[in-house]
């Protein structure tokens, strides 16, 4: 079935699952990367693997999954990779700061990528504008006006 052949609402549905599925498993597999790497890091850089999660999600889906990335991606991290481990104490300076960090991280991140996005559909939109009006003949009228 062609894409055109799909009614707009389906479309939406699908791409909205694709979009938000990529997220949640972009989160899972940083967050599982992340443990794989535990013995050697133990309690440092507990949410190092989440920057790139964050990056693949804005690209693949834009701002919103993203944002569901950094945001389920910092709490599993942060309660499995955080002292003291399994529960969500965040009262100290250092939690704090850096939550702050990973948060401008995660929003410089998404920031970019989504500029980069936004710019690369409207370049292909251009693109594609532009090759109908090359493709199509210019109607006899108009060039028989322009020349009398």
């Amino acid at each position: 079935m062609e894409p055109s052949a799909i009614p707009h609402g389906a479309a939406q549905t699908r791409n909205a699952f694709t979009r938000y599925g990529a997220a949640l498993l972009a989160a899972a597999g940083a967050v599982s990367f992340r443990a794989l790497l535990d013995p050697w890091l133990g309690d440092h850089l507990p949410f190092t693997t989440l920057y790139g999660a964050v990056a693949i999600s804005v690209w693949i889906g834009g701002y919103r999954p993203a944002l569901l990335t950094a945001l389920l991606g910092y709490l599993a991290c942060h309660f499995l990779f955080v002292a003291p481990r399994l529960e969500f104490a965040a009262t100290d300076a250092a939690t704090l700061i850096g939550l702050a960090t990973y948060l401008v991280s995660c929003g410089i991140i998404i920031a970019l990528c989504e500029a980069l996005r936004t710019a690369r559909s409207r370049s292909a939109a251009q693109q594609h504008l532009l090759e109908r009006e090359i493709a199509e003949p210019a109607p006899l009228t108009a060039l028989v006006g322009a020349a009398g």
